[in-house]
């Protein structure tokens, strides 16, 4: 399983020939850093939000603009 980090969704994201379900589950902020202390993929487009995350999570979250496309096994 892949962890992306990313500051927007969008349906673009989607295989849009199938049907997708879309689940949020709200997480701490301890839960979070949890989560991408083993490693994930930046998807976060400009500087200053990378930056921003990054004093939050203590963590180098780096700005990389890329176009996410979601699959199954992505969680």
């Amino acid at each position: 399983m892949r962890i992306i980090l990313g500051n927007a969704f969008s349906l673009q994201m989607l295989d849009l020939q199938r049907a997708s379900n879309v689940q949020v589950t709200p997480l701490t902020l301890d839960e979070v850093k949890s989560l991408l202390s083993e490693g994930f993929v930046s998807a976060v487009g400009h500087q200053d939000t990378a930056n921003v995350l990054s004093d939050m999570l203590g963590l180098d979250v780096p700005c990389n603009r890329i176009n996410i496309h979601l699959t199954p096994k992505d969680n």
